[in-house]
């Protein structure tokens, strides 16, 4: 069986939380473990990821924040995915303000 980035994430909220905590500790999980070295992380800057089924994240280093919306539906990334994403992130910044 080969096993591919593509084919298929199963996971949870809480799942996305440790892993969002992990990149805005620098690549040290929670329990202090390095899983990833600072080089192999992005500038300073926001990254992001989706899935087909248009769960998606982002974190921000800068802010230090990191954020999930887990939608499960079909088309991926069509227009109401957008809307909904960048009313979720638009929410979230307006709240740190």
């Amino acid at each position: 069986m080969t096993v591919r980035g593509d084919g298929g994430l199963f996971s949870t909220a809480p799942d996305y939380a440790r892993f969002m905590r992990m990149i805005l500790n620098g690549g040290l999980a929670g329990d202090g473990v390095r899983l990833l070295d600072e080089a192999t992380m992005r500038s300073p800057g926001s990254l992001s990821w989706a899935g087909i089924d248009n769960t998606q994240f982002w974190i921000d280093p800068d802010a230090g924040i990191g954020a999930v919306l887990l939608m499960q539906y079909r088309p991926f990334y069509d227009d109401l995915a957008i809307e909904a994403l960048q009313g979720f992130e638009a929410r979230v910044y307006e709240y740190l303000q």
